[in-house]
């Protein structure tokens, strides 16, 4: 991961997108056949590409649309590392979380609001920017 992934949040905004934690086994290589489609689509590349196809069935049928989420070899570290940096604050606070959507609302109430912007787990903002953190929720 390079500096410009750390400072647009290390993979957090994307997982907080996701809304769940991908893992390792997430992701499976394209097929020959896969990568002479993608090649004809988004043209060569050199890293390898992946299919994020979720083990856990809950989290399958994630996207908002009819193709698969594809994404290349730079792409599943920086989502990783956004896991990874999600799992370490939770940890570090000390509470208990039952699972993955739980563990992102903490984060996100932890971290600057853009981070979570446009997700469910988006903190609503002041008009400065500034987290409004209340009991009641915002219906959209």
């Amino acid at each position: 991961m390079d500096l410009l992934d750390l400072l647009m949040g290390g993979g957090v905004p994307q997982v907080f997108k996701l809304g769940f934690f991908p893992k390792e086994n997430d992701f499976l290589e394209l097929t020959a056949e896969q990568y002479q489609s993608y090649y004809r689509q988004m043209g060569d590349t050199n890293e390898k590409v992946y299919v994020l196809l979720p083990e856990d069935l809950q989290n399958q049928g994630f996207d908002d649309f009819d193709g698969l989420c594809v994404c290349t070899e730079h792409d599943k570290e920086v989502l990783l590392s956004g896991v990874e940096m999600i799992e370490k604050l939770c940890k570090e606070s000390g509470q208990e979380f039952k699972n993955d959507k739980q563990k992102m609302r903490y984060a996100a109430n932890s971290w600057p609001p853009v981070f979570s912007k446009v997700t469910e787990f988006e903190v609503p903002t002041d008009s400065q920017g500034n987290p409004i953190h209340s009991t009641m929720k915002i219906v959209k």
